[in-house]
């Protein structure tokens, strides 16, 4: 190669070789300060990624934990950023968290995390913010390339879903973004295939021994409360880590068993009138 190619050539095999940042910003109706609480704050982070839990620690060093997907992975290992920390923060001006790839992004989750979030929020007139977010760190390869497009699209989601929900409401209030949140299970028990038409509930196969089950899950603190809903259906709320285990309890249940009943199971996010957490203690 010509001498006076060379160092073109290396300029262009850096430039090559350099991290790669996805960068987005959006102008939000809302201050800078309640959007710094958002992201700051456990409570915050739940609305920010609607559905997921999380575990965030305001504080540099602190946990920046986001579970995607807590009925199957309730820490976050594998559906979610756990281990990652905030690396900066200055308050209502700048955060800067780790950042973890999925699975199948398994580049992105080696030590020491290779990838990592920064948001700058900055004032606008009318009380609206300027929030800008760098996700720097991405490396080059195939691997690298689908990380990297799927959390260009990611962000720029989570980013226009809240320009959309700033623009129908006002952020929550400190007490709202404060009230503990808690996973629980509705049960609904609605008639089966051998259900016996024309008679009620309490006069169903095994209907018995359905009761005296229900009864040794509420003393073991695996059931809040249940009863008759309606004329045929029954309604359960299960307190339990996650849906597999409602629905194995539920299974077990002699008149699920027997046909009489079949279970239709939801999960509930409950914030109100208390961290229902405290009954499994009780």
């Amino acid at each position: 190669m010509h001498r006076h190619l060379l160092p073109l050539f290396l300029t262009a095999l850096a430039v090559a070789q350099a991290p790669r940042t996805i960068r987005h910003t959006a102008e939000i109706d809302a201050t800078p300060a309640e959007l710094f609480a958002l992201w700051t704050t456990t409570a915050g982070v739940r609305i920010v990624f609607p559905g997921a839990d999380a575990t965030i620690e305001g504080m540099v060093g602190g946990a920046f934990t986001v579970k995607f997907a807590p009925h199957i992975d309730p820490d976050g290992q594998a559906l979610g950023t756990a281990g990652c920390k905030i690396l900066e923060l200055e308050q209502d001006r700048r955060l800067v968290f780790q950042w973890k790839g999925r699975p199948d992004f398994p580049v992105m989750n080696v030590e020491p995390l290779p990838t990592a979030v920064t948001l700058t929020f900055a004032a606008l007139a009318d009380d609206r913010c300027r929030l800008e977010l760098a996700h720097g760190g991405f490396g080059h390869g195939k691997e690298w390339d689908a990380g990297f497009a799927y959390f260009d699209k990611a962000w720029r989601g989570v980013l226009d879903a809240l320009i959309e929900r700033h623009a129908r409401q006002p952020v929550p209030s400190p007490e709202i973004l404060a009230l503990k949140r808690t996973t629980a299970f509705v049960v609904r028990l609605q008639p089966g295939p051998k259900w016996v038409e024309g008679k009620g509930p309490g006069e169903q196969p095994k209907i018995l021994n359905h009761f005296l089950y229900m009864m040794r899950l509420a003393k073991d603190g695996r059931l809040l409360a249940g009863g008759a809903c309606g004329e045929t259906d029954g309604l359960g709320i299960l307190l339990v880590p996650d849906r597999a285990t409602a629905e194995r309890l539920m299974a077990a249940d002699p008149a699920v068993l027997a046909g009489v009943f079949v279970p239709k199971i939801e999960a509930w996010q409950t914030v109100l009138p208390d961290d229902l957490a405290a009954y499994r203690r009780r």
